[in-house]
């Protein structure tokens, strides 16, 4: 038994130390012990703190066991029950009826059996045995395992202290490769650095420089070995800043300056130097260290940001505008020198101060505050990036208006805000010198205005009566000499007339309240009608007229050709006037053309005295005539020429002449025309046309009676089926009782007037029914409303029966009688039964409107068509001043009745009863100052005095209406009023005669 364990001993021993690898010499061991003792498994752990790769240090780790399974991960802690075993006894056997057996179990499925363990020398750990036999084991194996551990523990510490020599070896190695590794580091950054590096000694002599030295400097490395870096680099005028750098860093202290360095061969650039000391391993100072930055692009964008600032400074204080910037708290940190001037606080004043002391008034420092409050929270403001007027203080309490534009500078620390004022006290002042001479201007241009108007109103009337009467008178007397003296009368009426309409377009083209037509026209038509016009009068004086119309010129030109032949007739009546032999002669031709426009030169020249070269100049002045002798001689005002200048000019044309005395003259002028259709003719025959009109179902809709009672019987004449309504709620109610073709509106009355029913019409009703206003308002802005409120068309009143059918006719699509189409029924024209037609024109408003005043030109009298109606002040004067007995002309109504005895007696009568109530109404509202209860009686009127041709009540009514309107000359109301009250009970007297004879 000895000789078997001495022998295990002997192979024991020859395992150990086979491999200095620490778990392949624990595996030999274990394997030839586990092979020889027949053991299940045995296993060798091994204190951590021992092992040299561990990152635990407490407790046991097994190195190694065998056979092999998952115990290659298992550790124990210090506090295990077999470290407390051993603490007692070195070695110890342990079975399973033991009650520590189970918590000597690390591996799995162990049931029973015995362990043995033995602690390793030196506190390496232990080994321990497990056999399932039922023998535990003996004293004698006990011994035997003690006494190869002790060779096992110096096996295991050999291989431990080789386990730490390679890898303190390999340490040591990846140290010094980690070494070169920052030594190439350092290299490549020091190399590759955008800074330049210079090492000093102690004695300032350079040891060692960087490549971006030697690019900033020139200067290549061995160049600057050995050399003092102040003696290099430094200009003599620094040498002094260089002493106390080199003294500061000497102490140890480090040192940043700027200064210029000279280069090899470029000149000097700025630098900024960094030094510091350079120190040993043991921290002592061997020299120093410096780095070096070019700061040369900083330093010259510096100079330019440093010269830009005095230029602006400059700028700013020479400014004529206030520049005055405030931060973010409303203080002032710039006040050039326009703000000092402007304001009177000197800069040293104002800088610092709050801006809202300085320059806002008392009333208005709230709203400043609250303003720069808001733009913090919501970062807007009404004042900011805008140009206002407001009111500023200056030093000594004036108030006094700027103009001012704030702008928000937003910086990285806060918002500042920059102020440009202008002081526009003097431009305030030119301001109102303007507005009050223009107010003189257009106060003297309405007076030459009405003064125009009225003296055409006063001129005119005895006008017409000179040459009607001379016209009847010529046709009763047979002696030529009264003949001669009537044809006399009758040449100097209508030269009258000329001179008048001449001042009054004059008037009209100065004050720029001339407007032109832009309608379709033909030119050749035109041409020969102007002709046939001056053919008589050329003929008088012996003077062959011509004229030439090329075949090349549109059919359908688009002007106004009503300013055309004015023109015209006013050159080629010049010419025949100063023409005593010879010819006349009118021609046009086309200078340019193009899809759209062409572009027309028209030459009128003559045989006649001619002008003189001196003359020339003025001869387009207005007043001015070639010689003072010819007014004596030939008559006219010398504003023909002036007229046609100023027209042509306005149609976008130009006007020359060419003359010499005793051989004629030519008038040059070019006109552009737009080239039109067929569709922009006017249909000028539509007065003269027949419509059938009967069976065509109408709502009249007129408060007046007379009116009402003319129309009705008027239209019924014509066959039409006539509902009336006294308002226009009556009106709303009827029409949508009731069907009807076509509504004739009246605008003006009671409960609800024209445009008010109309919209209800439209937008309310739904319906599309024609509708056309009767209105003693024809004007052009008046024209506008009726339109926009939905009505087709409008008609002036008293109005022309024809115009009025032809309207009916055009709304209602109804063809003249002559084209021979068949003849549409009214009820045709309706969709579904009950509901209205569409009758409704496409065009736009201003089509419609441009149509309306066409066929209102034909039918306005000359007075109202030329100008507006004298004002109330100076009607007043009239109508006080003239005959109080006015008179009337029944003509009008008569063409209305057609001759209808009954209809113009009827006519008659109602205008005796309702009249004098009516005028009297006008004089008692005016008392009370009621002036638009007035102002509308009046516009009732007015129809009724036209209609019977009694001017001056109308004249009277209308200027009545037009002062309530505007609000002016109200006082002179009594005065016209209480004269329209006594002229009319003048006028119904008259009127009552002519009923009785009736």
């Amino acid at each position: 038994m000895v000789n078997k364990e001495l022998h295990l001993l002997y192979e024991l021993a020859l395992s150990i130390g086979q491999s200095m690898d620490l778990v392949e010499n624990c595996r030999l061991f274990l394997d030839k012990l586990v092979a020889k003792k027949s053991l299940d498994f045995a296993s060798i752990w091994l204190n951590s703190a021992h092992l040299p790769k561990s990152s635990v240090n407490t407790g046991a780790k097994h190195i190694c066991v065998r056979p092999s399974f998952r115990l290659d991960e298992t550790q124990i802690p210090d506090d295990h029950i077999i470290f407390q075993k051993l603490t007692q006894n070195s070695r110890f056997i342990c079975s399973e009826k033991d009650e520590d057996f189970e918590a000597l179990i690390a591996e799995k499925n162990i049931k029973g059996g015995h362990y043995a363990v033995c602690a390793l020398d030196d506190g390496l750990g232990f080994i321990k045995l497990y056999t399932s036999r039922e023998q535990n084991f003996t004293a004698v194996e006990i011994n035997v395992l003690a006494s190869i551990v002790k060779k096992l523990s110096v096996s295991i510490n050999a291989c431990l202290f080789h386990e730490k020599s390679i890898l303190e070896a390999e340490e040591r190695l990846n140290y010094q490769h980690s070494l070169r590794e920052k030594d190439e580091l350092y290299r490549l950054v020091v190399s590759s650095i955008n800074e330049g590096l210079v090492i000093s000694d102690k004695e300032g002599r350079i040891i060692y420089a960087n490549e971006r030295m030697v690019e900033l400097s020139g200067y290549q490395l061995e160049e600057m070995k050995g050399k003092r870096t102040a003696e290099l680099f430094l200009s003599s005028d620094f040498m002094i800043e260089a002493k106390g750098a080199f003294s500061a860093r000497s102490e140890g202290n480090v040192y940043i300056y700027e200064m210029p360095y000279q280069h090899k061969t470029e000149g000097t650039w700025w630098a900024e130097v960094k030094e510091g000391p350079y120190k040993d391993l043991e921290g002592n100072s061997i020299g120093t260290i410096g780095v070096i930055t070019s700061i040369d692009e900083r330093m010259k964008a510096n100079k330019a940001r440093l010269d830009s600032e005095r230029r602006l400074g400059l700028i700013v204080d020479t400014a004529l505008d206030a520049v005055v910037t405030i931060n973010h708290e409303g203080y002032v940190i710039e006040w050039n020198k326009q703000a000092e001037h402007i304001f009177g606080w000197t800069s040293e004043e104002a800088i610092g101060e709050e801006m809202g002391f300085l320059i806002i008034p008392h009333q208005y420092r709230d709203a400043h505050k609250k303003g720069m409050e808001n733009y913090f929270i919501t970062g807007h403001g009404p004042v900011l990036n805008n140009r206002i007027e407001i009111t500023a203080l200056r030093k000594n309490g004036e108030e006094f208006p700027i103009e001012l534009a704030i702008t928000p500078i937003e910086t990285t620390e806060s918002a500042t805000f920059c102020g440009f004022i202008r002081d526009i006290s003097e431009r305030k002042r030119a301001e109102q010198d303007l507005i009050e001479a223009r107010q003189r201007a257009e106060a003297s241009s309405i007076a030459k205005e009405r003064f125009l108007a009225n003296m055409s109103h006063e001129i005119r009337t005895p006008l017409n009566a000179i040459m009607g009467l001379s016209d009847l008178l010529a046709n009763s007397i047979v002696d030529e000499k009264q003949n001669k003296y009537l044809k006399a009368i009758t040449q100097s009426g209508q030269n009258l007339l000329v001179i008048l309409n001449d001042i009054l377009d004059l008037s009209k083209i100065d004050s720029g309240k001339l407007e032109l037509e832009q309608v379709g026209f033909s030119m050749r038509q035109r041409l020969e009608y102007l002709m046939q016009m001056l053919v008589p009068p050329a003929n008088d004086k012996g003077v062959e007229l011509r004229y030439d119309c090329p075949d090349n010129i549109a059919d359908v030109l688009v002007g106004d050709p009503v300013r055309l032949d004015q023109v015209l007739i006013n050159l080629v009546n010049n010419a025949i006037k100063f023409t005593e032999e010879g010819y006349v002669n009118l021609s046009c031709r086309i200078l340019t053309r193009s899809k759209t426009e062409q572009t027309i030169e028209f030459e009128v020249s003559d045989t006649g005295i001619g002008i003189n070269a001196d003359k020339i100049e003025q001869i387009f002045d207005s007043f001015t005539q070639a010689d003072e002798s010819i007014t004596r001689r030939f008559g006219g005002t010398g504003l023909g020429l002036s007229i046609c200048k100023k027209l042509v000019e306005l149609m976008g044309g130009t006007i020359r002449v060419k003359s010499r005395v005793g051989l004629g003259t030519t008038f040059t002028f070019i006109l552009p025309f737009g080239i039109g259709s067929e569709a922009d003719l006017p249909n000028l025959q539509e007065e003269h046309q027949d419509f059938d009109l009967s069976k065509v179902r109408v709502l009249l809709v007129e408060d007046h009676e007379m009116n009402r009672f003319l129309a009705m019987t008027i239209l019924e004449e014509k066959g039409m089926e006539v509902t009336h309504a006294s308002n226009g709620k009556e009106a709303v109610d009827l029409i949508q009782k009731h069907n009807f073709d076509i509504v004739l509106m009246d605008v003006q009355m009671p409960i609800m007037s024209g445009t008010e029913a109309t919209r209800v019409i439209r937008e309310q009703l739904k319906m599309d029914i024609p509708i056309i206003a009767l209105t003693a308002n024809a004007v052009k802005n008046d024209a506008e409303k009726y339109l926009a409120s939905g009505m087709d068309a409008y008609v002036s009143k008293p109005f022309n029966a024809k115009h009025l059918f032809g309207q009916m006719a055009r709304l209602l699509h109804i063809l003249p009688n002559h084209q021979h189409q068949a003849k549409q029924d009214p009820a045709s024209i309706k969709g579904d039964i009950g509901k209205p037609s569409k009758a409704l024109d496409e065009a736009s408003t201003e089509n419609k409107l441009a149509a309306q005043e066409q066929h209102q030109q034909t039918e306005a009298n000359t007075d109202s068509s030329e100008v507006k109606p004298p004002p109330a002040c100076l009607a007043a004067r009239k109508a006080l001043g003239e005959a109080h007995h006015p008179t009337y002309n029944l003509s009008k109504l008569k063409e209305m009745a057609s001759d209808s005895p009954p209809f113009l007696k009827r006519m008659l009568e109602m205008f005796v009863e309702r009249t004098p109530g009516m005028t009297e109404e006008v004089h008692a509202h005016i008392l009370k100052e009621e002036w638009t209860e007035a102002g509308a009686i009046a516009h009732k009127l007015k129809p009724s005095f036209d209609m019977l041709g009694i001017d001056s009540l109308t004249s009277l009514a209308r200027n009545i209406e037009q002062s309530v309107k505007s609000g002016e000359h109200l006082d002179h109301l009594h005065k016209l009023s209480e004269q329209l009250q006594k002229s009319s009970v003048l006028v119904v007297e008259d009127l009552r005669k002519e009923l009785a004879q009736l």
